[in-house]
């Protein structure tokens, strides 16, 4: 079993593609994906080996024991050793830190350790201009931005933009990072919305835009669907 693909074959074995999807909570379409030679992600690479009782080692390298009697609490740095074997000419990390948007304070957002690491396609941040370290990844405490984000999604912010433009920007209020929509205005004012499909939260004058600090823009959303 020299291939990722061999690999994930024996651990399906005898179930239907769609028992196994449904076990990992993927779709069949994902999961035939990596049997014609996709790379799952992180956090799907983790859970089957979870879902199948394999060594998430061997699951990435062929290596070491199949099998592990042990339950894998960390996956998130298991699962990113294992995305950086399989291919790491393809992916980059980046770094995601265990704090709470709505309580992170000036001392999490500078000394917080890297926690965990998320990987994504080199080519499809090239396309979106971003530069991995620029980006940051943090976790949202509570129900935010009208249903779009709620709590335990995962926010990649990109730290260089600090433009005050339309989109989800992350914005700094009394020391701590808020998620917030935010529109500009043709007079130059701009309205900022905690719920998109409401009235704006408040509306700040165009004369005083420097009081609004950002501190970036969330570029991607990581979401479960329960």
């Amino acid at each position: 079993m020299n291939s990722l693909t061999d690999r994930l074959k024996y651990i399906i074995g005898e179930q239907s593609i769609r028992s196994f999807a449904s076990k990992v909570g993927v779709s069949e379409t994902m999961i035939r994906k990596y049997l014609k030679g996709g790379v799952p992600g992180l956090d799907i690479a983790a859970k089957i080996c979870l879902v199948g009782g394999i060594s998430v080692h061997w699951f990435a390298t062929g290596e070491g024991e199949i099998f592990t009697g042990d339950v894998v609490t960390d996956i998130d740095q298991v699962a990113m050793q294992a995305i950086t074997t399989i291919d790491s000419e393809e992916f980059v990390l980046v770094e995601g830190y265990h704090v709470t948007v709505d309580e992170m304070d000036n001392s999490e957002q500078n000394s917080a350790p890297v926690r965990r690491k998320l990987a994504f396609r080199k080519k499809w941040l090239e396309y979106r201009g971003l530069k991995p370290e620029s980006l940051r990844i943090y976790f949202v405490k509570s129900y935010v931005e009208g249903g779009i984000i709620s709590g335990g999604d995962s926010v990649m912010i990109d730290m260089s933009d600090a433009s005050v433009s339309d989109g989800v920007l992350a914005l700094k209020l009394n020391g701590n990072m808020l998620i917030r929509w935010v529109k500009v205005r043709v007079d130059g004012s701009v309205d900022v919305y905690t719920d998109i499909n409401k009235e704006p939260d408040e509306n700040v004058e165009a004369d005083k835009l420097q009081n609004i600090e950002v501190l970036g823009r969330v570029v991607w959303l990581g979401k479960d669907f329960k």
